[in-house]
């Protein structure tokens, strides 16, 4: 299986998330009694966070949504 078309793929699913990671990050984790937590960063800290996702696209999914939320507001 090639990287490169793993990588292609999601940034074509989620172009908000892979934008972002350009310059900034993302955390995806499995927190005690938090399930699947999934947080937006940049150079101040979280910009978005959510938890309780039952999988890892859920939580993509979420990024997603958060973080083209958070551009709106913010930009």
């Amino acid at each position: 299986m090639n990287g490169t078309n793993n990588i292609s793929t999601l940034s074509q699913q989620y172009p908000t998330v892979a934008s972002w990671i350009k310059e900034d990050s993302i955390e995806i984790t499995h927190e005690f009694r938090r399930n699947i937590v999934a947080r937006a960063l940049d150079e101040e800290g979280v910009i978005w966070e959510g938890d309780g996702f039952s999988s890892l696209d859920e939580a993509m999914q979420a990024l997603e949504t958060g973080i083209k939320k958070w551009m709106k507001d913010n930009f």
